[in-house]
């Protein structure tokens, strides 16, 4: 795609409770499992490279910020008990999870051979880069 070149990811650094308070004390066992998928999730964010932006990765920070827009949705529907929230919730889960799979279904081939594979992974995840912009 022209035009990434010259783009880099910007990623703030330390943003999951930066104040250093606890986001686990007086939580229940589902809060704190979501909790924990973020903690775990803006980790991820530290080995990005952010040198150049390239399709696959605006697709991967895409999945990943809907990814954590839905639990951190998810933590706040769970404290406020709104059942519709959660239903919108699982859909766009759904949605995501859906996706996720159709790009990664050819890593699942065994006829083809590792690189045939990872390549169009990549030509799926570029694809995906690009409904994103043009969506």
């Amino acid at each position: 795609m022209p035009g990434f070149n010259n783009r880099r990811i910007s990623i703030p650094k330390d943003f999951w409770y930066p104040d250093g308070t606890d986001p686990f004390e007086d939580r229940d066992e589902v809060e704190r499992r979501i909790l924990h998928f973020q903690k775990d999730a803006t980790e991820l964010l530290q080995n990005i490279p952010t040198q150049t932006a390239t399709p696959e990765r605006l697709a991967w920070m895409n999945f990943w910020a809907r990814s954590y827009a839905v639990s951190d949705a998810t933590l706040a529907t769970l404290t406020g008990r709104l059942r519709m929230m959660l239903t919108v919730l699982e859909r766009m889960s759904l949605e995501a999870y859906l996706q996720v799979r159709l790009i990664m279904d050819p890593l699942s081939e065994e006829r083809d051979t590792k690189e045939k594979k990872w390549r169009e992974t990549m030509n799926r995840m570029r694809a995906y880069a690009a409904w994103c912009l043009w969506a």
